[in-house]
């Protein structure tokens, strides 16, 4: 019978929350909290955006193989890093109703690119992607920062 204990990692039933900076357009340091988000949370988010459609031949007929209907899946891969960004940042809280109606937007999946720059998206893109890869971050913002200095 095998240890389950092994399997019962707090890390992945608890949510963390980390202290991060990413910079800004001016290069000053810009603090942010973001959380780890769940395999399922991500799932969900994925799904919600995931499109599925029946496959066409050039003669337009729908593509049977093994006597099942072939489906094609489209991702909106911009609509879902955003609401990944949203899901995972804790501070600033971009659902906020009173930073939203200051930004003008009335769909939160359209905060990150309001209050954030392409450059400062990036950051925090990859930020996010560390945690949900669980890498260590001290050593992703090492290596951050002596790339940031040459």
């Amino acid at each position: 019978m095998a240890d389950l204990k092994r399997f019962m990692r707090p890390e992945l039933k608890e949510e963390q929350v980390f202290d991060v900076k990413i910079i800004d357009k001016d290069g000053k340091e810009m603090p942010l909290k973001i959380k780890r988000l769940s395999s399922k949370t991500i799932s969900k988010i994925r799904n919600s955006y995931l499109t599925k459609t029946p496959a066409y031949d050039k003669n337009g007929n729908p593509i049977v193989r093994n006597g099942r209907l072939v489906v094609k899946e489209e991702l909106d891969n911009e609509s879902y890093s955003n609401h990944l960004i949203v899901e995972a940042l804790v501070e600033p809280q971009l659902d906020n109703k009173e930073l939203m109606d200051y930004f003008g937007e009335v769909n939160k999946i359209d905060m990150p690119s309001a209050v954030f720059t392409p450059q400062e998206l990036s950051q925090i893109a990859d930020i996010s992607s560390t945690l949900i890869a669980y890498r260590d971050l001290e050593d992703v913002n090492k290596a951050e920062v002596e790339e940031a200095k040459n």
